[in-house]
């Protein structure tokens, strides 16, 4: 009987974009494990393998926060 020894590993984040929008980032591998591998170390690497991936997308699609407080506007120091 032949089996093969795979570890599969998804991941996924939805991020807000502001004014009501969103998108979804999904990241996923699998990989065969050789024999004399551990199944559990195999799983604990490739679940980081996929995490440091999926933040690495999600840092791309992630908008920057702007320094100001949101409604306050910039006025040099000046009080007006």
């Amino acid at each position: 009987m032949f089996t093969e020894r795979r570890v599969k590993f998804n991941l996924g984040r939805t991020i807000n974009l502001g004014n009501f929008e969103s998108v979804r980032v999904d990241y996923g591998e699998e990989v065969t494990v050789d024999e004399g591998i551990d199944m559990d170390e195999a799983r604990t690497a490739l679940k980081f393998v996929v995490k440091e991936q999926l933040e690495k997308e999600v840092e791309k699609l992630t908008p920057k926060k702007n320094s100001l407080p949101r409604g306050k506007a910039f006025n040099d120091g000046y009080e007006t």
